[in-house]
């Protein structure tokens, strides 16, 4: 692989990262916002005596559940995406990722 090639295969890799860190930054920062939205008018229905304590720990509760939940599928698609695109650089550069590395075939390392 000339120089040239393994520079274009690096920006391509780089371009691609920072894309997807920046669709998974402003994504998350959405999700942010509708859990505080949904907090706040759970807070709302509270304060006004819409819904009784237990209710509105309850709902809460399940709020916070899926908004963690929703975070950790979120960043785990993102790490994923970004070792598909190493992934695609190391094979674009000639180079195999070391077992335990991003990329690297998970089986290796059980031997």
């Amino acid at each position: 692989m000339s120089p040239e090639e393994r520079e274009r295969a690096k920006a391509e890799y780089d371009a691609a990262k920072d894309s997807l860190k920046s669709d998974y930054e402003n994504a998350k920062l959405t999700r942010k916002q509708d859990y505080d939205r949904k907090k706040q008018d759970l807070e709302n229905q509270f304060t006004l005596k819409k819904i009784d304590r237990a209710t509105y720990e309850r709902q809460l509760n399940d709020l916070k559940h899926k908004f963690e939940n929703d975070e950790l599928a979120k960043k785990q698609e993102y790490d994923s995406r970004v070792a598909e695109a190493k992934s695609k650089y190391d094979s674009a550069t000639g180079k195999t990722p070391k077992p335990g590395e991003a990329g690297s075939d998970p089986s290796l390392l059980w031997g």
